[in-house]
Formats: structure tokens, C-alpha cells, sequence
């Protein structure tokens, strides 16, 4: 039989499952979303229609609302993270196309400081980041060093 696990930051729920079926599966009339724990009587009450909840169920469904609500913060921040990464792509581009509309300046390499010129084919041809070292190494070895 295998258990199902909610991890709750440091807190670990691991729940097996029922095989004599006694399951309580909630009213049907009122969902019971709003509980009143009550910590001197030790009850759990809902607020709707003022029933008073099995400890057990009222503790199987806020974990279970965790995982709900950490599941959809997981697939958030992913999703913010992916339109970050656009909008950095974005935002670069947009950079270079306003440094190319200057009529005085032009958008430098970083690396040898020359002019790129929208006709040199910016972003046209692309190298492994292997070759591009490599070539940056064999420049600097056989430039002639000044005095």
C-alpha cells in the first residue's frame, strides 16, 4: 500500500489509505470552508452552518489545500520566471535597437570595443561559446604586445 506524502516546508503528513472504507467524505449541503478550531473544547466547528467537523477530515483538508495552493504557486513562479526570461531577451533587444537609432553613437562589442553597425549582421551568425574563447585566447597570444 503506498501513502500519500504533503510536505509542508518542514512539515512532513504522510497519510495511508483506507482500506476499511470509513473515509468521512464531508456534507454534502455545506463545503466547510470556514472552520472555528477551538483549542479549550478541542472541537472544529464550521462557521456556515455551525456543525461541529471531525478533527480528522478538518486536518486531511487544510493539508490537502497546501499542496493545492503550493501546486499553484510551483506552476506561478515557473511561468514568472519564463516571461523574466523573455522579457530580458526583450529588454536587450530593445537596448541595441535604440542604440543603433543614435545618430552619433553605435553599439560597441564588449570584448575589442569596435562599432557594430546594423548592416554587420548583428545576431546573423552565431559560435559555440567554446570556439568564441578560443579565439579570443589565440588573440591576445599572438597580438603584437606594445612597449
Amino acid at each position: 500500500m503506498m501513502a500519500t506524502v504533503y510536505d509542508i516546508g518542514d512539515f512532513r503528513v504522510e497519510v495511508k489509505p483506507d482500506t476499511l472504507g470509513l473515509t468521512f467524505q464531508g456534507d454534502t449541503e455545506c463545503p466547510h470552508r470556514n472552520l472555528v478550531y477551538s483549542e479549550t473544547g478541542r472541537t472544529v466547528e464550521c462557521e456556515q452552518c455551525e456543525k461541529q467537523i471531525d478533527p480528522w477530515w478538518a486536518f486531511m483538508r487544510m493539508v490537502r489545500n497546501f499542496k493545492t495552493i503550493k501546486d499553484r504557486l510551483d506552476s506561478a513562479r515557473e511561468a514568472l520566471e519564463k516571461d523574466m526570461a523573455t522579457a530580458l531577451t526583450h529588454t536587450a533587444a530593445l537596448r541595441v535597437e535604440k542604440a543603433w537609432r543614435r545618430r552619433k553613437y553605435v553599439p560597441t562589442c564588449p570584448h575589442c570595443y569596435k562599432g557594430i553597425l546594423p548592416m554587420d549582421g548583428f545576431g546573423g551568425s552565431q559560435a559555440s561559446v567554446g570556439q568564441g574563447e578560443k579565439r579570443m585566447r589565440l588573440q591576445l597570444v599572438t597580438a603584437p604586445h606594445e612597449p
